[in-house]
């Protein structure tokens, strides 16, 4: 089977989260923009054409288009991706979110890995600012996606 269709498949089993999961998530959201003091902090769920947010801090909408997801890029890594200034980086200075109303300056984000090895989104923050974190910060940002991915996979086991 493509390994892509086996990642969009591992998605769909993470798109329905019962409510108190779903507290737990925003509850690490909150916690991971606090830490790295950010204005927004994401859980995301990347499926063939759009960007979900399962939990946030800092956003009023609840997806995105896919092509214009910084996620997307982090999904095809196994560990952070960090953007200090997407205006210096070729891959965001032309994207919507950069140069459009959102003017997002910084982006950090941990791969969300399933335990059969799909990567199915991101824990991530943003900031509307150039940014650097410490190595506390990164380090927190990688142990809690662990922990919002086992609580998902936790979640999913029980249905």
């Amino acid at each position: 089977m493509d390994k892509d269709l086996l990642r969009l498949n591992a998605v769909s089993r993470f798109k329905h989260l019962d409510a108190d999961i779903k507290k737990d998530l925003d509850a690490i959201v909150d916690l991971v923009a606090r830490i790295c003091n950010t204005p927004v902090a994401l859980i995301t769920l990347i499926d063939d054409d759009t960007q979900w947010f399962k939990a946030s801090k800092g956003v009023d909408i609840d997806c995105t288009d896919r092509e214009l997801a910084f996620c997307n890029y982090t999904i095809d890594q196994d560990d952070l991706m960090v953007v200090e200034d997407t205006l210096l980086d070729e891959r965001f200075i032309n994207n919507p979110m950069v140069t459009g109303g959102s003017h997002v300056r910084f982006y950090a984000g941990s791969t969300l890995t399933t335990k059969d090895g799909h990567a199915i989104g991101s824990l991530c923050v943003l900031d509307f600012e150039r940014r650097v974190l410490t190595a506390d910060q990164l380090h927190t940002l990688r142990v809690l996606s662990k922990q919002a991915m086992n609580l998902m996979e936790l979640n999913w086991s029980f249905h």
